[in-house]
């Protein structure tokens, strides 16, 4: 059995003298910066910025007997090279790797170019926005996916709904909280009158009470007065009466206190006696005059004959 054991040549897609490393097709614009001992750097040409690097692998070994001499795809890798399964495995996860890189590379060198593009567009709609509304508001939605991706398109979509929607929301959240204050207003409106109409009853019934007491007391006065006055009546009469009476008796003490005075008077004042009589009846001759007495009561006292 031949054990002779001999590099082949790299896979389709390598290229190298028993160390290959993955050749970038010219259509990818990948292209050749520098060659390390490990690996290979291709850069990229619309942005030289941007580059990835390509690991240098051993060649794939094989029998002399089974040596081939051309390169082999991966899958001949697979079966006819001595490593078998492990080469073909690191080949395979070396060419996902760099597509994977330049995809990436690629679509960001793209991206920002268009972004670029996006937000010159949105600049020249900027300027234009009130003459072309439609216009700006496509260059602001292009640049910002461009920038942000889909969830700048949710969240425009919610802002979107929020200035449309939410003034709406907030229009019905307002009259919602007026009705509920004109209500809590309501409420109490209800509540003082409910308040003042006890309060009336109550003072109704307070009045009604104070006015019959009231009442009773006019009654009692009205007649109180009325006694009063017929009290006072009959006194006023009773004193003309009486008045009459002192007058009365006032005037027969005067008259006798008169009379006395004129028969003490008399009694003191003796008749002078007549020289010319020669009479001596004694029955005719009085001392003090009696017949004056006589003629006096006759004169000032009506006493009947």
């Amino acid at each position: 059995m031949n054990t002779f054991v001999l590099p082949g040549p790299c896979p389709a897609g390598f290229t190298g003298i028993w160390r290959c490393h993955r050749q970038l097709p010219a259509a990818t614009q990948f292209v050749v910066s520098t060659i390390g001992s490990s690996s290979v750097r291709y850069v990229y040409s619309p942005d030289r910025t941007k580059y990835i690097d390509a690991r240098i692998l051993d060649a794939p070994r094989y029998t002399f007997n089974k040596l081939p001499s051309s390169a082999q795809s991966l899958d001949s890798i697979k079966t006819n090279a001595i490593s078998g399964v492990a080469t073909h495995d690191v080949y395979k996860g070396e060419v996902d790797r760099l597509n994977n890189e330049m995809r990436v590379i690629i679509a960001n060198v793209e991206k920002e170019k268009k972004l670029s593009d996006a937000f010159k567009a949105l600049q020249q709609a900027e300027n234009a926005r009130d003459t072309a509304p439609v216009a700006y508001q496509q260059a602001r939605t292009t640049y910002y996916t461009l920038l942000r991706g889909d969830t700048w398109k949710n969240e425009e979509k919610e802002r979107l709904a929020k200035a449309e929607i939410d003034p709406e929301i907030q229009q019905l959240r307002n009259y919602l909280t007026d009705s509920q204050q004109r209500l809590r207003q309501q409420q109490q409106t209800v509540d003082i009158v409910d308040g003042l109409k006890t309060n009336v009853l109550s003072l109704k019934d307070d009045f009604k009470y104070s006015t019959d007491t009231l009442q009773r007391q006019v009654e009692k006065l009205k007649q109180q007065i009325q006694f009063d006055v017929r009290k006072r009546a009959e006194n006023d009469k009773g004193s003309v009466w009486e008045l009459l009476d002192r007058v009365l008796n006032y005037a027969i003490v005067a008259v006798l206190a008169f009379a006395a005075f004129m028969i003490y008077k008399m009694i003191r004042s003796p008749k002078p006696a007549d020289t010319t009589s020669t009479s001596t009846d004694t029955s005719t001759q009085t001392v003090g005059g009696s017949l004056g007495i006589a003629k006096f009561l006759k004169k000032y006292l009506p006493i009947p004959a």
